[in-house]
């Protein structure tokens, strides 16, 4: 047994060594190195930037959004004012075109009386009355359109006042 055991320490000597031999053409190990800093903002930074551009973006769309409301009011508003006028001079439409059909009809009595007067058949007196008629009737023109630019300044009034009110950004 002495000599088992001998011969296992012999063995074992030997392997020891082979390990010695090995281990020194190794290089001992290197530390592993600090990472290197990055340059540029820090993530805490570029965090802070990008909440402060979220915020920023939030006004701005909350403006966007106040515009457009205005806007959508005033076309609303525009639109109504339109519509008004319209009705405004739909009423007064019918009214002129009745008012210029007469006219029509007075111009073409006073042609015929002015032509029988030539002919010796009409009385001047007549004639007269017939001129009388279609001189009021011009002034019932005048008084229409009159009434119907006036209909169309007060429709407009309203319009410019607001847009000479409206802020510059609108």
């Amino acid at each position: 047994m002495m000599n088992e055991f001998t011969q296992l320490q012999q063995r074992l000597d030997a392997a020891l060594e082979r390990i010695e031999a090995g281990l020194a053409g190794l290089e001992p190990p290197r530390p592993e190195p600090e990472p290197a800093e990055v340059e540029g903002p820090k993530p805490e930074e570029l965090q802070a930037e990008l909440e402060e551009e979220r915020a920023v973006n939030a006004t701005l769309e909350a403006r966007v959004l106040a515009i457009k409301e205005r806007q959508e009011t005033r076309v609303a508003a525009l639109e109504r004012d339109l519509a008004d006028a319209r009705r405004a001079l739909g009423v007064l439409e019918p009214d002129r075109h009745r008012l210029k059909q007469v006219i029509d009809a007075l111009r073409r009595s006073n042609t015929a009386l002015r032509e029988a007067n030539r002919a010796g058949m009409a009385e001047p007196g007549l004639i007269d009355e017939a001129m009388r008629t279609e001189l009021e009737a011009l002034r019932a023109e005048r008084d229409s359109d009159r009434a119907e630019l006036e209909a169309l300044l007060g429709a407009l009034a309203p319009l410019i006042t607001k847009e000479k009110e409206a802020p510059a950004d609108a």
